[in-house]
């Protein structure tokens, strides 16, 4: 309640009883976001994330900027971790989005597509 009120209701704050790890906490904050008729934007930040100064005030200032018909249905912001935005170029530079998404029907950075990588770089550490 504290940064609400600091903020002079301009955010919602969700305090849960439990701890339902990030994936819970989202879902719930997420849900009540969406049924929510006055909420029109989501931050979603994980536990250890601390975003830069003026980190959103720059990502709203962007989207104010775009003049895209629809972008409510059709566009996402994204930020990245300080030292991570290597990684965004290079997907936007080679249009290679998977860079930054992983390969669809990956699962925590795995997919049976880059399994000879993986065996490669082991045996690679393993055999010097």
């Amino acid at each position: 309640m504290e940064y609400e009120k600091l903020l002079n209701g301009k955010i919602k704050v969700l305090y849960l009883e439990d701890n339902y790890g990030s994936a819970g906490g989202f879902k719930r904050g997420l849900e009540i976001a969406y049924n929510d008729s006055e909420c029109e934007f989501i931050w979603l930040l994980d536990d250890d994330n601390k975003p830069m100064e003026n980190s959103l005030k720059e990502l709203l200032n962007f989207w104010y900027s775009l003049d895209l018909e629809n972008k409510e249905e059709k566009v996402a912001l994204l930020s990245y971790r300080f030292r991570k935005e290597q990684f965004a170029k290079k997907a936007i530079i080679y249009n290679k989005p998977e860079l930054v998404l992983g390969l669809k029907n990956s699962f925590l950075g795995f997919h049976v597509k880059e399994l000879h990588k993986k065996i490669f770089k082991y045996l690679k550490r393993r055999l010097g």
